[in-house]
């Protein structure tokens, strides 16, 4: 599985927004600290890292851990 953070700058109306049925199920949005309870726990462990790069306004790639 591939997980993507993107930064897409302030959305003011959510409600707009139409997520095309072949590429995606669903898309949600939620402050900061709620999308650690929301996420899966592997996907909710980048958020601090996105966090960062946007204050940084940089990229970075994570590379995913794997049990040995």
């Amino acid at each position: 599985m591939m997980n993507f953070i993107f930064d897409g700058g302030t959305i003011t109306e959510p409600a707009r927004i139409r997520v095309q049925a072949d590429e995606l199920d669903a898309a949600q949005f939620w402050p900061w600290d709620q999308s650690a309870t929301e996420l899966p726990a592997a996907t909710a462990a980048r958020i601090p890292a996105a966090r960062t790069v946007r204050k940084n306004k940089q990229t970075i790639s994570l590379l995913a851990e794997r049990d040995a």
